[in-house]
Protein backbone atom coordinates (compact mmCIF):
# COMPACT_ATOMS: atom_id res chain seq x y z
CA UNK A 1 0.00 0.00 0.00
CA UNK A 2 3.18 2.02 0.91
CA UNK A 3 4.64 1.45 -2.30
CA UNK A 4 1.63 2.86 -4.21
CA UNK A 5 1.53 5.87 -2.80
CA UNK A 6 5.17 6.55 -3.42
CA UNK A 7 4.50 5.52 -6.83
CA UNK A 8 1.59 7.87 -7.21
CA UNK A 9 3.32 10.86 -5.85
CA UNK A 10 6.48 9.61 -8.22
CA UNK A 11 3.99 9.98 -11.09
CA UNK A 12 2.59 12.64 -9.87
CA UNK A 13 5.89 14.84 -9.46
CA UNK A 14 6.92 13.75 -12.92
CA UNK A 15 3.93 15.11 -14.58
CA UNK A 16 4.43 18.13 -12.89
CA UNK A 17 7.93 18.73 -13.92
CA UNK A 18 6.77 17.98 -17.35
CA UNK A 19 4.04 20.26 -17.18
CA UNK A 20 6.17 23.04 -15.88
CA UNK A 21 8.88 22.10 -18.61
CA UNK A 22 6.63 22.30 -21.44
CA UNK A 23 5.26 25.67 -20.27
CA UNK A 24 8.94 26.88 -20.00
CA UNK A 25 9.22 25.85 -23.47
CA UNK A 26 6.43 27.06 -25.27
CA UNK A 27 7.31 30.64 -23.11
CA UNK A 28 10.67 30.55 -24.13
CA UNK A 29 9.72 29.76 -28.03
CA UNK A 30 6.73 32.40 -27.80
CA UNK A 31 10.03 34.89 -26.23
CA UNK A 32 12.16 33.82 -29.28
CA UNK A 33 9.55 34.44 -32.10
CA UNK A 34 8.45 37.74 -30.57
CA UNK A 35 12.49 38.80 -29.79
CA UNK A 36 13.37 37.56 -33.62
CA UNK A 37 10.53 38.90 -35.55
CA UNK A 38 8.56 41.93 -33.50
CA UNK A 39 11.07 43.27 -30.85
CA UNK A 40 12.95 46.30 -32.18
CA UNK A 41 16.60 45.35 -32.91
CA UNK A 42 18.66 46.65 -36.40
CA UNK A 43 17.96 43.83 -39.18
CA UNK A 44 19.73 44.67 -42.33
CA UNK A 45 19.26 42.86 -44.56
CA UNK A 46 19.58 42.94 -49.10
CA UNK A 47 17.29 44.93 -51.26
CA UNK A 48 16.07 43.01 -54.06
CA UNK A 49 15.84 43.71 -57.75
CA UNK A 50 12.87 41.12 -58.04
CA UNK A 51 10.48 42.70 -54.98
CA UNK A 52 8.38 45.45 -56.14
CA UNK A 53 8.94 47.31 -52.42
CA UNK A 54 12.95 47.35 -53.34
CA UNK A 55 12.13 48.12 -56.87
CA UNK A 56 10.56 51.67 -56.03
CA UNK A 57 14.05 52.83 -54.52
CA UNK A 58 16.34 51.05 -56.85
CA UNK A 59 14.77 52.02 -60.00
CA UNK A 60 16.49 54.60 -61.56
CA UNK A 61 14.69 58.34 -62.17
CA UNK A 62 11.43 59.70 -61.16
CA UNK A 63 10.92 62.38 -58.91
CA UNK A 64 11.10 62.57 -54.55
CA UNK A 65 12.61 61.40 -51.80
CA UNK A 66 12.90 57.44 -51.60
CA UNK A 67 13.10 55.41 -48.64
CA UNK A 68 13.79 51.46 -48.85
CA UNK A 69 14.11 49.63 -45.00
CA UNK A 70 13.70 46.09 -44.11
CA UNK A 71 11.78 45.07 -41.32
CA UNK A 72 10.96 48.07 -40.67
CA UNK A 73 9.09 47.77 -37.43
CA UNK A 74 12.30 46.48 -35.60
CA UNK A 75 14.71 48.63 -37.72
CA UNK A 76 13.22 51.89 -37.33
CA UNK A 77 11.83 51.45 -34.08
CA UNK A 78 15.83 50.53 -33.38
CA UNK A 79 17.23 53.79 -35.22
CA UNK A 80 15.03 56.27 -33.23
CA UNK A 81 16.17 54.86 -29.85
CA UNK A 82 19.56 54.38 -30.61
CA UNK A 83 20.33 56.83 -33.20
CA UNK A 84 17.85 59.99 -33.75
CA UNK A 85 14.23 60.92 -33.62
CA UNK A 86 13.00 60.18 -36.04
CA UNK A 87 10.32 63.05 -36.04
CA UNK A 88 12.84 65.39 -35.30
CA UNK A 89 15.47 64.53 -37.85
CA UNK A 90 12.43 64.45 -41.14
CA UNK A 91 11.23 67.94 -39.31
CA UNK A 92 15.11 69.48 -39.58
CA UNK A 93 15.65 67.60 -42.86
CA UNK A 94 12.73 69.80 -44.37
CA UNK A 95 13.64 72.51 -43.35
CA UNK A 96 16.99 72.28 -44.26
CA UNK A 97 17.25 70.52 -47.65
CA UNK A 98 13.97 70.44 -49.13
CA UNK A 99 13.45 66.23 -48.29
CA UNK A 100 9.78 66.43 -46.96
CA UNK A 101 9.13 63.33 -44.60
CA UNK A 102 5.13 62.39 -44.45
CA UNK A 103 4.03 61.08 -40.97
CA UNK A 104 2.25 58.37 -41.72
CA UNK A 105 -0.51 56.96 -39.69
CA UNK A 106 0.00 54.06 -37.16
CA UNK A 107 -0.49 50.13 -37.81
CA UNK A 108 -2.67 49.67 -34.31
CA UNK A 109 0.37 48.90 -31.66
CA UNK A 110 2.78 49.16 -34.11
CA UNK A 111 4.13 52.73 -35.50
CA UNK A 112 5.44 50.77 -38.65
CA UNK A 113 3.78 47.63 -40.38
CA UNK A 114 4.94 44.52 -39.13
CA UNK A 115 6.76 43.74 -42.71
CA UNK A 116 9.84 41.86 -44.60
CA UNK A 117 10.15 45.23 -45.96
CA UNK A 118 8.73 48.77 -46.32
CA UNK A 119 9.23 51.85 -49.05
CA UNK A 120 7.99 55.38 -49.13
CA UNK A 121 7.67 57.60 -51.50
CA UNK A 122 7.22 61.23 -51.19
CA UNK A 123 7.41 64.02 -53.72
CA UNK A 124 6.67 67.44 -52.02
CA UNK A 125 6.12 69.11 -55.45
CA UNK A 126 3.69 67.69 -57.03
CA UNK A 127 2.13 66.59 -53.67
CA UNK A 128 2.79 62.62 -54.43
CA UNK A 129 2.83 60.19 -51.99
CA UNK A 130 3.26 56.37 -52.37
CA UNK A 131 4.00 53.74 -49.39
CA UNK A 132 4.39 49.98 -49.77
CA UNK A 133 5.01 47.13 -47.60
CA UNK A 134 5.54 43.50 -47.49
CA UNK A 135 3.42 42.13 -44.67
CA UNK A 136 3.79 39.56 -42.26
CA UNK A 137 1.03 37.10 -43.84
CA UNK A 138 -0.78 36.95 -40.63
CA UNK A 139 -0.27 40.40 -39.58
CA UNK A 140 -1.54 40.87 -42.62
CA UNK A 141 -4.91 38.81 -42.30
CA UNK A 142 -5.61 40.40 -38.56
CA UNK A 143 -4.84 44.39 -40.01
CA UNK A 144 -7.54 44.01 -42.79
CA UNK A 145 -9.52 42.43 -39.69
CA UNK A 146 -9.07 44.83 -37.13
CA UNK A 147 -9.36 48.17 -39.80
CA UNK A 148 -12.57 46.60 -41.04
CA UNK A 149 -14.30 46.68 -37.83
CA UNK A 150 -12.93 49.95 -37.04
CA UNK A 151 -13.52 51.29 -39.83
CA UNK A 152 -9.64 52.51 -40.70
CA UNK A 153 -9.34 52.21 -44.43
CA UNK A 154 -5.03 52.86 -43.63
CA UNK A 155 -5.11 49.03 -42.20
CA UNK A 156 -8.12 47.77 -43.84
CA UNK A 157 -8.28 48.97 -47.46
CA UNK A 158 -10.03 52.47 -49.04
CA UNK A 159 -9.65 56.26 -49.53
CA UNK A 160 -8.56 58.75 -46.57
CA UNK A 161 -6.85 62.09 -46.70
CA UNK A 162 -3.74 62.42 -44.85
CA UNK A 163 -1.97 65.70 -44.53
CA UNK A 164 -3.99 67.67 -47.53
CA UNK A 165 -3.50 64.29 -50.10
CA UNK A 166 -5.93 61.90 -51.14
CA UNK A 167 -4.71 58.42 -50.32
CA UNK A 168 -5.73 54.95 -51.77
CA UNK A 169 -5.21 52.05 -49.55
CA UNK A 170 -5.27 48.54 -51.51
CA UNK A 171 -4.00 44.89 -50.71
CA UNK A 172 -2.72 42.31 -52.95
CA UNK A 173 -2.31 39.07 -50.70
CA UNK A 174 0.28 40.57 -48.32
CA UNK A 175 1.46 43.46 -50.37
CA UNK A 176 0.19 46.99 -48.97
CA UNK A 177 -0.12 49.64 -51.21
CA UNK A 178 -0.96 53.42 -50.14
CA UNK A 179 -0.75 56.11 -52.94
CA UNK A 180 -1.87 59.67 -54.15
CA UNK A 181 -1.19 58.14 -57.58
CA UNK A 182 -4.55 56.64 -59.76
CA UNK A 183 -2.63 53.18 -60.77
CA UNK A 184 -0.49 51.19 -59.02
CA UNK A 185 3.43 52.48 -59.58
CA UNK A 186 4.85 50.73 -62.39
CA UNK A 187 8.66 49.79 -62.07
CA UNK A 188 11.18 48.16 -64.24
CA UNK A 189 14.36 47.17 -63.89
CA UNK A 190 16.93 47.51 -61.67
CA UNK A 191 20.66 48.58 -63.07
CA UNK A 192 22.15 49.31 -59.63
CA UNK A 193 23.15 46.39 -56.88
CA UNK A 194 22.98 47.08 -53.36
CA UNK A 195 24.63 45.34 -50.76
CA UNK A 196 23.46 44.59 -47.19
CA UNK A 197 22.02 47.79 -44.98
CA UNK A 198 19.68 48.86 -42.42
CA UNK A 199 18.41 51.29 -45.21
CA UNK A 200 17.95 52.90 -48.63
CA UNK A 201 17.92 56.30 -49.49
CA UNK A 202 17.50 57.88 -52.82
CA UNK A 203 17.92 61.14 -53.41
CA UNK A 204 16.56 63.36 -56.24
CA UNK A 205 18.90 65.94 -57.93
CA UNK A 206 17.16 68.73 -57.45
CA UNK A 207 17.46 68.79 -53.73
CA UNK A 208 20.81 71.66 -54.15
CA UNK A 209 22.25 70.36 -50.90
CA UNK A 210 22.49 66.76 -50.92
CA UNK A 211 24.20 64.71 -53.39
CA UNK A 212 22.19 63.11 -55.51
CA UNK A 213 21.66 59.26 -55.92
CA UNK A 214 21.68 56.08 -54.04
CA UNK A 215 22.54 56.22 -49.57
CA UNK A 216 22.56 53.48 -47.85
CA UNK A 217 22.95 53.18 -43.87
CA UNK A 218 24.94 50.71 -42.10
CA UNK A 219 25.09 50.50 -38.11
CA UNK A 220 29.21 50.19 -37.63
CA UNK A 221 30.54 48.89 -34.45
CA UNK A 222 29.09 51.44 -31.94
CA UNK A 223 28.63 54.07 -34.39
CA UNK A 224 26.16 54.43 -37.43
CA UNK A 225 27.57 55.26 -41.21
CA UNK A 226 25.63 56.61 -44.33
CA UNK A 227 27.57 56.33 -47.44
CA UNK A 228 27.36 56.16 -51.40
CA UNK A 229 29.43 53.21 -51.61
CA UNK A 230 26.97 50.53 -52.67
CA UNK A 231 28.51 47.36 -51.84
CA UNK A 232 30.81 46.17 -49.01
CA UNK A 233 32.02 47.60 -45.90
CA UNK A 234 33.57 50.73 -47.33
CA UNK A 235 36.66 52.40 -45.72
CA UNK A 236 36.37 54.91 -42.98
CA UNK A 237 36.67 58.74 -44.16
CA UNK A 238 36.93 60.50 -40.77
CA UNK A 239 40.85 60.49 -40.23
CA UNK A 240 39.99 63.16 -42.72
CA UNK A 241 38.88 65.71 -40.23
CA UNK A 242 41.74 64.77 -38.04
CA UNK A 243 43.47 68.65 -38.00
CA UNK A 244 39.85 70.17 -36.99
CA UNK A 245 39.12 67.96 -34.17
CA UNK A 246 40.97 70.22 -31.89
CA UNK A 247 40.18 71.21 -28.32
CA UNK A 248 37.52 74.39 -28.31
CA UNK A 249 35.99 73.53 -31.65
CA UNK A 250 32.42 72.25 -31.51
CA UNK A 251 31.61 72.50 -35.42
CA UNK A 252 34.00 72.67 -38.13
CA UNK A 253 32.98 72.99 -42.23
CA UNK A 254 35.71 73.01 -44.68
CA UNK A 255 36.21 73.06 -48.38
CA UNK A 256 39.46 71.92 -49.72
CA UNK A 257 40.40 73.30 -52.66
CA UNK A 258 43.02 74.00 -55.55
CA UNK A 259 44.47 77.47 -57.13
CA UNK A 260 47.17 77.36 -59.63
CA UNK A 261 48.75 73.89 -58.13
CA UNK A 262 48.70 74.63 -54.50
CA UNK A 263 45.67 73.21 -51.62
CA UNK A 264 43.46 76.43 -50.93
CA UNK A 265 41.87 75.85 -48.02
CA UNK A 266 38.80 77.64 -46.40
CA UNK A 267 37.32 76.44 -42.55
CA UNK A 268 34.52 78.22 -40.54
CA UNK A 269 34.90 77.18 -36.70
CA UNK A 270 32.19 77.36 -34.48
CA UNK A 271 33.56 77.27 -31.10
CA UNK A 272 32.28 75.70 -27.91
CA UNK A 273 33.80 78.93 -26.09
CA UNK A 274 31.47 81.46 -25.94
CA UNK A 275 32.00 84.73 -27.09
CA UNK A 276 33.41 87.51 -24.27
CA UNK A 277 32.65 90.37 -27.00
CA UNK A 278 28.87 91.14 -25.94
CA UNK A 279 27.59 88.59 -27.19
CA UNK A 280 28.70 88.05 -30.77
CA UNK A 281 28.81 84.72 -33.05
CA UNK A 282 31.66 82.60 -31.57
CA UNK A 283 33.06 81.74 -34.99
CA UNK A 284 36.66 81.71 -36.39
CA UNK A 285 37.47 81.46 -39.98
CA UNK A 286 40.34 80.18 -41.13
CA UNK A 287 41.78 80.39 -44.99
CA UNK A 288 44.90 79.91 -47.35
CA UNK A 289 46.68 83.54 -47.04
CA UNK A 290 46.79 83.22 -50.52
CA UNK A 291 43.42 83.14 -51.52
CA UNK A 292 42.53 85.70 -54.16
CA UNK A 293 39.47 86.57 -52.07
CA UNK A 294 38.59 86.73 -48.54
CA UNK A 295 35.37 85.18 -47.27
CA UNK A 296 33.29 86.66 -44.90
CA UNK A 297 32.36 85.87 -41.45
CA UNK A 298 28.25 84.26 -41.05
CA UNK A 299 26.30 87.52 -40.51
CA UNK A 300 29.39 89.87 -40.77
CA UNK A 301 27.09 91.63 -43.37
CA UNK A 302 24.41 92.36 -40.81
CA UNK A 303 26.97 93.51 -38.14
CA UNK A 304 29.59 95.24 -39.36
CA UNK A 305 27.21 98.36 -40.56
CA UNK A 306 26.12 98.01 -36.43
CA UNK A 307 30.27 98.60 -35.84
CA UNK A 308 30.97 95.09 -35.19
CA UNK A 309 34.64 94.87 -35.71
CA UNK A 310 36.46 91.86 -37.13
CA UNK A 311 39.72 90.85 -35.93
CA UNK A 312 41.97 89.51 -38.33
CA UNK A 313 45.27 87.57 -37.91
CA UNK A 314 48.01 85.99 -39.67
CA UNK A 315 49.51 82.80 -38.41
CA UNK A 316 52.13 81.35 -41.05
CA UNK A 317 50.56 80.50 -44.64
CA UNK A 318 47.24 81.32 -42.49
CA UNK A 319 44.53 83.84 -42.45
CA UNK A 320 42.43 83.89 -39.36
CA UNK A 321 39.04 86.10 -38.89
CA UNK A 322 36.59 86.20 -35.67
CA UNK A 323 34.32 88.51 -34.23
CA UNK A 324 36.34 87.54 -30.88
CA UNK A 325 39.86 88.59 -30.76
CA UNK A 326 40.30 85.62 -27.91
CA UNK A 327 38.85 83.12 -30.04
CA UNK A 328 41.89 83.25 -32.50
CA UNK A 329 43.86 81.03 -30.13
CA UNK A 330 41.48 78.24 -31.11
CA UNK A 331 42.12 78.83 -34.69
CA UNK A 332 45.61 78.94 -34.18
CA UNK A 333 45.81 75.66 -32.62
CA UNK A 334 44.03 74.21 -36.09
CA UNK A 335 46.14 76.22 -38.12
CA UNK A 336 49.21 74.48 -36.98
CA UNK A 337 47.50 71.13 -37.57
CA UNK A 338 46.55 71.48 -41.08
CA UNK A 339 50.44 72.96 -41.56
CA UNK A 340 51.22 69.42 -40.28
CA UNK A 341 48.67 67.28 -42.07
CA UNK A 342 49.73 65.37 -44.67
CA UNK A 343 47.05 64.38 -46.65
CA UNK A 344 45.32 67.45 -47.61
CA UNK A 345 46.45 67.58 -51.46
CA UNK A 346 45.11 63.94 -51.91
CA UNK A 347 41.49 65.35 -50.58
CA UNK A 348 41.43 68.03 -53.04
CA UNK A 349 37.81 69.08 -54.41
CA UNK A 350 36.44 67.68 -50.90
CA UNK A 351 34.23 69.33 -48.11
CA UNK A 352 34.35 68.20 -44.55
CA UNK A 353 32.01 68.80 -41.53
CA UNK A 354 33.02 67.54 -37.71
CA UNK A 355 30.75 68.00 -35.52
CA UNK A 356 31.20 67.50 -31.54
CA UNK A 357 28.18 66.16 -30.26
CA UNK A 358 28.85 67.36 -26.83
CA UNK A 359 28.86 70.64 -27.80
CA UNK A 360 27.36 71.64 -30.87
CA UNK A 361 23.65 72.33 -30.21
CA UNK A 362 24.54 74.64 -27.83
CA UNK A 363 27.16 76.51 -29.64
CA UNK A 364 25.26 76.98 -32.82
CA UNK A 365 22.26 78.03 -30.60
CA UNK A 366 24.43 80.83 -29.36
CA UNK A 367 25.31 82.00 -33.17
CA UNK A 368 21.86 82.04 -33.71
CA UNK A 369 20.98 84.05 -30.96
CA UNK A 370 23.82 86.66 -31.35
CA UNK A 371 22.00 86.97 -35.11
CA UNK A 372 18.89 86.72 -34.22
CA UNK A 373 19.80 90.18 -32.20
CA UNK A 374 20.54 92.35 -35.06
CA UNK A 375 17.22 93.83 -35.66
CA UNK A 376 14.68 93.24 -38.94
CA UNK A 377 16.87 90.77 -40.96
CA UNK A 378 18.71 89.18 -38.13
CA UNK A 379 15.88 86.17 -37.43
CA UNK A 380 16.00 85.16 -41.42
CA UNK A 381 19.93 85.23 -40.60
CA UNK A 382 19.26 83.28 -37.62
CA UNK A 383 16.52 80.36 -38.42
CA UNK A 384 18.75 78.28 -40.54
CA UNK A 385 21.40 77.90 -37.14
CA UNK A 386 18.79 77.10 -35.24
CA UNK A 387 17.29 74.58 -36.96
CA UNK A 388 20.69 72.97 -37.69
CA UNK A 389 21.20 72.96 -33.84
CA UNK A 390 17.71 71.07 -33.46
CA UNK A 391 18.42 68.87 -35.87
CA UNK A 392 21.93 67.85 -33.82
CA UNK A 393 20.44 67.76 -30.09
CA UNK A 394 18.30 64.46 -31.88
CA UNK A 395 21.54 62.85 -31.71
CA UNK A 396 23.22 60.82 -29.31
CA UNK A 397 25.56 62.88 -26.92
CA UNK A 398 29.25 61.80 -26.30
CA UNK A 399 29.70 61.11 -30.21
CA UNK A 400 31.32 62.89 -33.17
CA UNK A 401 29.80 62.98 -36.42
CA UNK A 402 32.29 63.95 -39.27
CA UNK A 403 30.16 64.61 -43.13
CA UNK A 404 32.59 63.95 -45.97
CA UNK A 405 31.81 64.99 -49.50
CA UNK A 406 34.66 64.10 -51.91
CA UNK A 407 35.46 65.63 -55.45
CA UNK A 408 33.00 63.32 -57.51
CA UNK A 409 30.10 63.71 -54.99
CA UNK A 410 31.38 60.49 -52.91
CA UNK A 411 29.48 61.39 -49.93
CA UNK A 412 29.99 59.58 -45.94
CA UNK A 413 28.28 60.45 -43.12
CA UNK A 414 29.32 59.09 -39.56
CA UNK A 415 28.35 59.26 -36.25
CA UNK A 416 30.44 57.62 -33.39
CA UNK A 417 32.45 57.81 -30.09
CA UNK A 418 34.54 60.85 -30.06
CA UNK A 419 38.14 60.07 -30.41
CA UNK A 420 40.74 61.90 -28.22
CA UNK A 421 42.90 64.32 -29.27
Amino acid sequence: MQGTRVAVRESTTQRRRWVRGSLLAILIAVMGHVYYWYWPRLRPATPSAESPVALLVLEEGGAGVRLWVPYPHQTLTHVDRQLADLEAVGEAAEQLFGLAAPRLPTFGPFPFPPAREMAVVADSENQELTAMASVYPLAARLFRVAGWLADNPWMAGGELELQGRKLRIEWQDDLWLATTLSERPRTGDAETSVGQCAALLRVPGDTGHFPAGLLRLLERGSGWLLTTTLEGDPESWAARLEPWRSAGVAVSWSHIGSADGRTDVRSLLVTSESSGSGGLPPLVSIESAESEEASQLPGQRLLEPLGVQVHRHRRGSWILRSYDENLLAIGEVVAERLDRAEALTGIRGSTLGHVDLNEASRALLEVAEALRAVPILGEREATEWLTLAELLASLPVGSGLTVVVGPNGELQVEIGRQSGD
